[in-house]
């Protein structure tokens, strides 16, 4: 009973992982984009 448990925190634990690193990757892209529209602005 116990190993399910874990293997059930551990699933949700890998899955709010990759949210984050998608999150984290899609506002990388933001910042190069709003740099590069400062760049043109100038």
């Amino acid at each position: 009973a116990i190993r399910t448990e874990n293997n059930t925190i551990a699933k949700r634990l890998a899955s709010i992982i990759v949210i984050v690193k998608s999150m984290r990757a899609s506002q990388l892209g933001i910042d190069l984009m709003i740099t590069d529209l400062e760049e043109k602005i100038k």
